[in-house]
């Protein structure tokens, strides 16, 4: 398979991206989780994309001499994954709105209005709705791209490891729409072209572990016969789980509703929130197991699984909680019990 182009991209992002702006004429914003519609952004030439992990992490500095972007937009909390070394570069804090809905979507507005004024002197109700719905439907053709790999990998297990998929969803995000398609839609065709294996599974998880779970403790669930069909991470499948009609007149309002509805990360939402967003729903999936990964990363995690391995418990849902050290010992242990 050729996800070696996509370890290429990823290796080479600075390149691409200055490319990019330079052809496009448009401009750049990072995020660690997109607490702002990108499609907005975009629809005033403004492309807000994921910075790498290899930023996020601090392995590298997100400088040269001409900053690649313009600004990092993070939330206004604490984010322990992060040692915010954005030297150089303007910060905008968003207070992410709590709750859902109509009155969320208002304060996502607000919050929009005031990082687009501050940072770009743009006013949101100048906003283009035909350009809008435009720059909608590439974001959802990405979207729909990614979700389509994730399916057909669901079907045909072992065509693509835990590490490849990390390498998708990470092209995926860390560049605008048409430069990621670029690189996952030849993929996409490729395993279009493998036929679906049948095998036989003890559980459905979703596995939790904040910021990123390692890859080979992926693959040796899956190897003890366990269905890891959705994650909870901060750079895996959700950061593409929305799906929009990007025709409809109201689209402005439509993304700010969908928006307010995400379940975001422990660091954004309260875990209450997240429960009654993502986790009340997963019987619905035929979910029937929750893998709880303890991350040193994020020191918010704890907590969030002390009370949602309770409550999911209560909805009839295995919890099982595992680490770097014991993860072998508690996957098999379980798969024996079931």
């Amino acid at each position: 398979l050729i996800t070696g182009e996509l370890e290429k991209g990823i290796k080479n992002h600075e390149e691409l991206l200055r490319k990019y702006i330079t052809e496009n004429k448009v401009q750049l914003t990072g995020y660690i989780f997109p607490v702002i519609p990108p499609e907005i952004t975009s629809a005033f030439g403004i492309e807000s994309v994921k910075l790498p992990e290899s930023v996020i992490s601090g392995d590298i500095l997100p400088l040269s001499e001409t900053p690649l972007y313009k600004a990092v937009i993070i939330p206004e909390t604490w984010m322990p994954c992060s040692p915010g070394s954005f030297q150089g570069l303007p910060v905008f804090t968003v207070q992410y709105p709590g709750g859902y809905g109509e009155d969320a979507a208002v304060q996502l507005h607000n919050e929009t209005a005031a990082m687009l004024n501050s940072l770009f002197a743009i006013n949101l109700q100048n906003i283009n709705i035909a350009e809008l719905q435009k720059r909608t439907m590439v974001f959802e053709t990405l979207r729909r791209s990614v979700r389509n790999i994730t399916s057909l990998s669901s079907e045909r297990k072992g065509i693509l490891s835990a590490e490849e998929m990390d390498l998708i969803f990470e092209a995926s995000a860390i560049f605008p729409p048409e430069l990621s398609l670029t690189l996952i839609t030849p993929l996409l065709n490729e395993l279009q072209n493998f036929q679906p294996q049948q095998r036989e599974y003890k559980a459905k998880a979703l596995i939790y572990g904040a910021r990123k779970i390692p890859p080979e403790i992926i693959s040796f669930i899956e190897q003890k016969c366990i269905d890891v069909v959705e994650d909870d991470t901060c750079c895996g499948r959700r950061l593409f789980d929305i799906s929009l009609n990007a025709e409809s007149e109201y689209i402005f309002y439509e993304l700010l509703d969908a928006y307010s509805y995400r379940p975001m990360s422990p660091c954004i939402r309260p875990v209450e929130e997240r429960y009654e967003l993502l986790y009340k729903l997963l019987r619905n999936y035929g979910i029937n197991l929750l893998i709880f990964f303890i991350d040193d990363s994020c020191g918010l995690a704890a907590e969030a699984i002390s009370y949602l391995r309770i409550r999911c418990m209560r909805d009839g849902i295995d919890p099982l909680v595992i680490n770097r050290e014991n993860y072998k010992e508690a996957v098999e242990d379980y798969t024996g019990r079931i």
